[in-house]
């Protein structure tokens, strides 16, 4: 079965809301698909505001995540990461679907700040990545290494429908790992009130998650590694703060900020929590049979 991948890093380079570290999150998880899940590097997808011609637009993104859906076949494994800002807006008129009455969204390079339209929302995602994917019957990882990012995938939607072969729609299940049926989760920095943290050389999410991902074993369910995932971010921040030599009542802030601010979450296809303690991370990424 193919592997493919789709990894997207936005620093938003000359405006007053610039990033720093984005580039090195993306080279970062780009190499830990190659190294630890044997990802081949040309199937993995890298843009970058950087200049080159994969400038990370919202069109150009919304018809990267399309191609990278509808390429799909029965049984591939589909990633996609990005690195950037993530916001939250009111939930628009009519919709109705958001339990906190709140929609999460990505926000491209041209994104423009109070303008609705020039970011990308949950359900832009939900219907242009994670439907055709799982549609396809490819199983699908999602990473978000933003703000506000909990349920940015809208996962938890109960209007994911599939129409199957006898035309009759079916909700999407998941079944054991040597079954086909399509797998999709979601991997956030934080929930969607939250806010994430990172430093001028890695994102404080992405750098725990791929040491995590590169040392655990391949039996390790998702609450194991969401676990570990917590931990090391803890203790990233904690050697981050000793070492610029910050003041206690500084320190004792930042700590607070992050206890209180930046829980990374997990997140299933119908909002599945048993599989928390029954799938494991590693048959997510490749095929483990």
């Amino acid at each position: 079965m193919a592997k493919k991948a789709l990894c997207i890093g936005v620093s938003y380079q000359g405006t007053e809301w610039s990033l720093k570290s984005t580039f090195r999150d993306v080279d970062r998880f780009r190499s830990l698909l190659v190294d630890r899940f044997g990802y081949a590097d040309e199937d993995i997808t890298v843009m970058k505001d950087d200049g080159g011609e994969d400038e990370p637009t919202r069109d150009n993104m919304l018809q990267a995540m399309e191609n990278l859906a509808q390429s799909a076949s029965k049984g591939d494994h589909l990633v996609f990461y990005f690195a950037g800002h993530g916001e939250q807006e009111q939930e628009r008129p009519g919709k109705h679907d958001e339990k906190d009455g709140m929609d999460e969204a990505i926000c491209p390079s041209d994104y423009r700040p109070g303008d609705d339209e020039s970011h990308i929302l949950d359900d832009t995602i939900r219907a242009t990545l994670v439907g055709i994917a799982v549609n396809n019957g490819a199983h699908l990882v999602v990473i978000f290494d933003c703000c506000h990012s909990g349920t940015a995938a809208d996962l938890d939607n109960p209007s994911y429908k599939w129409v199957g072969p006898s035309g009759r729609k079916k909700a999407f299940r998941f079944g054991p790992a040597s079954d086909p049926d399509s797998k999709a989760v979601s991997w956030a920095a934080c929930q969607d009130p939250q806010v994430t943290l990172g430093g001028p050389d890695s994102g404080l999410f992405t750098k725990a998650l791929a040491s995590v991902f590169q040392e655990m074993d391949s039996s390790a369910t998702h609450g194991v590694v969401l676990d570990q995932v917590r931990d090391r971010m803890t203790a990233d921040l904690v050697d981050h703060i000793e070492a610029k030599g910050l003041g206690e009542n500084e320190r004792a802030e930042i700590m607070q900020h992050f206890e209180s601010k930046c829980h990374p979450q997990v997140q299933f296809l119908l909002d599945d929590a048993s599989l928390m303690s029954t799938l494991s991370v590693e048959e997510t990424f490749v095929d483990t049979f």
